[in-house]
């Protein structure tokens, strides 16, 4: 599932794009105040902090429903109960 985040290329100073990505192929360098610094395919980036934290809770929130899709095939849970 892709997010949709404002990205700048390292160095450069101001965000310059708005890109669809796959958050779980970004590799996270570290975390600063603003920026969250890391690698998307091969680029060193720089992404908001408010991106960031919103493209993984969107992340996870999709992987639960995806687990719970899965239990309830299994027969180990129910979502309408829910």
């Amino acid at each position: 599932m892709k997010q949709t985040v404002m990205l700048r290329i390292l160095g450069e100073d101001t965000y310059k794009k708005v890109v669809e990505i796959d958050i779980s192929k970004f590799k996270l360098k570290y975390r600063l105040r603003k920026d969250v610094i890391g690698v998307l395919d091969g680029i060193d980036v720089a992404m908001c902090v408010e991106d960031y934290d919103n493209a993984l809770k969107e992340q996870r929130k999709q992987a639960l429903v995806e687990m719970m899709k899965l239990d309830e095939e299994l027969g180990l849970y129910n979502i309408e109960e829910q």
